[in-house]
């Protein structure tokens, strides 16, 4: 009896024991959002379902943002808060934050969650840089082959979602509908998505198509952000380039290996030029790689590039220099090799003619006469580095001007437009160049008022067959004079006499030295 009774005692005992053990301990995470990606500079940050069940009703929760990479720190931490969810703002281009939660209950509190890593991708891919569409033929079959180069997507130069594949449209639909291709929407039907593998070359094949129609078509990259929980990507919307390429004919397939660069301008204004395989003239296909040189004329050196699966490539030029560019292709499906094709001569002309040699302006009577020298015209538009003297297209004209100090701050910086008030003569140059030649202006105030006592300021600007022209005055292309409309007739001006008996009192003015 005592024996069953100390029994029933312990079992009590440890149940009281039992009722008095502490509730579980709080816990908090961060729900996964679906993507590492935010599509905006906002994120909201929810608490995990199961932790929401598990802790005890009236737990509240803080929410913190702590800065990982940024143009200025970020971090902040909320109140305690009844919420599940709280949004943070404010984050830029590729700026990214780590977000954590923690759950408070009276006096208890959980540690902080893991964070989630978060980049904030704000802007669309860049454009496709490079895309083409050929038509091919062959066995009584037709395509049209779409190649385009990849297209990068760079949030504070480094930290874009990177591109997720690329959307084609083409049109007309393949149920002949026409589209838009100038404006891209997310319901815009595509005709194939192709996932980026980090190839820098892509490609895909229409066979939808009927022969003798014509199809249009863009390529537009996606990037990852907020993908696939929240969107499908930035994009871009319109600018996409857009190509052309007709079922008429069997195509360009069927061409012979050759590479045939697309025609080069004769002279060019800029230190850079892409030379492009002709897509018209070259079957374009996967399997082929490209090489091309630079013949620097004017140096006699010449630059190779490595193989390429680019049919361009982009050089950086001279001023001054003459170019010749080469191009041939490799297709290792038959193994062959195209002989070398070249296009040029090319002449880089960035730089504006150098001014006259010399500019006097004097005064004769009432006019001012300009004379200004030049020693030698076809010196004026070169240039010297350690491969020897280099000219441009030469000039084509002189223009003078006359300003006075009131319109200097108007005339400079010198623009031909704007500055056409303060234009007195132009001089064209000679088709053979001169040397030791003058040119002559006598001002007049027949084109352009004269002020008398006016201080003028003639400068010569010369200009280039580019239209390039000298920003501001060369030492010797300018001189400054002050008019003089004229000297006054001495005359003697009569004025009242009197006469004190012995003699006349006369009053005159000699105006002769009066301007």
């Amino acid at each position: 009896m005592r024996r069953s009774l100390a029994l029933a005692l312990l079992v009590v005992a440890a149940g009281v024991i039992l009722a008095q053990e502490p509730p579980p301990p709080l816990s908090a995470a961060v729900r996964d959002p679906g993507y590492t990606y935010a599509p905006s500079g906002a994120f909201t940050v929810c608490v995990n379902h199961a932790c929401i069940v598990a802790n005890p009703a009236g737990t509240h929760y803080q929410f913190r943002r702590t800065t990982v990479l940024a143009s200025t720190p970020m971090d902040s931490t909320t109140e305690a808060l009844a919420e599940t969810c709280f949004t943070f703002v404010g984050a830029g281009d590729g700026e990214i934050f780590e977000y954590s939660v923690r759950a408070i209950l009276d006096d208890d509190t959980s540690f902080w969650s893991d964070p989630v890593r978060i980049t904030h991708d704000l802007e669309p891919p860049e454009w496709v840089p490079y895309v083409i569409a050929q038509h091919c033929c062959s066995g009584g079959e037709c395509a049209i082959y779409v190649t385009w180069q990849r297209a990068g997507d760079f949030a504070l130069g480094v930290n874009g979602s990177e591109v997720r594949g690329y959307g084609i449209y083409r049109s007309p639909t393949p149920d002949g509908v026409p589209i838009d291709l100038g404006y891209i929407t997310p319901t815009t039907p595509a005709l194939a998505f192709v996932p980026s593998d980090g190839s820098e070359i892509y490609s895909f094949v229409d066979t939808l198509i009927t022969p003798g129609e014509t199809y249009h078509y863009i390529v537009v990259a996606f990037d990852s952000a907020g993908y696939p929980s929240a969107g499908i990507g930035h994009f871009q919307h319109f600018g996409n380039q857009i190509v052309s390429a007709s079922a008429v004919g069997p195509g360009v397939c069927d061409l012979p290996l050759q590479a045939v660069l697309k025609p080069v301008p004769p002279v060019i204004d800029s230190l850079n030029y892409r030379v492009e395989i002709d897509d018209r003239a070259v079957w374009l296909t996967f399997s082929r790689m490209y090489q091309f040189v630079l013949e620097d004329i004017s140096c006699g050196t010449a630059d190779t590039t490595p193989w390429t699966n680019l049919p361009y490539y982009e050089w950086s030029l001279r001023d001054g220099h003459r170019y010749n560019f080469y191009a041939r292709i490799r297709d290792d499906v038959v193994a062959d090799t195209s002989d070398w094709f070249v296009r040029g001569p090319m002449l880089v002309d960035m730089s504006p003619p150098l001014g006259v040699d010399s500019l006097v302006a004097s005064v004769e009577g009432s006019t001012i006469v300009v004379n200004f020298y030049v020693s030698d015209e076809g010196a004026l538009d070169c240039l010297t580095d350690e491969c020897g003297t280099h000219c441009g297209v030469g000039l084509m004209e002189y223009r003078l001007y006359r300003v006075n100090y009131d319109s200097l701050d108007a005339f400079f910086p010198y623009d031909p437009v704007a500055d056409e008030a303060y234009l007195l003569h132009i001089y064209t140059a000679a088709d053979t160049w001169r040397t030791d030649t003058s040119f002559y202006f006598r001002d007049d105030g027949s084109v352009l008022p004269l002020e008398d006592n006016e201080t003028y300021l003639y400068i010569v600007i010369t200009v280039d067959s580019l239209g390039h022209y000298s920003m501001t005055p060369y030492f010797g292309s300018y001189d400054t004079a002050t008019a003089d409309l004229g000297i006054t007739d001495p005359a003697l001006v009569s004025l009242p006499t009197w006469s004190t008996g012995d003699c006349v009192t006369l009053q005159i003015i000699d105006s002769s030295h009066c301007d």
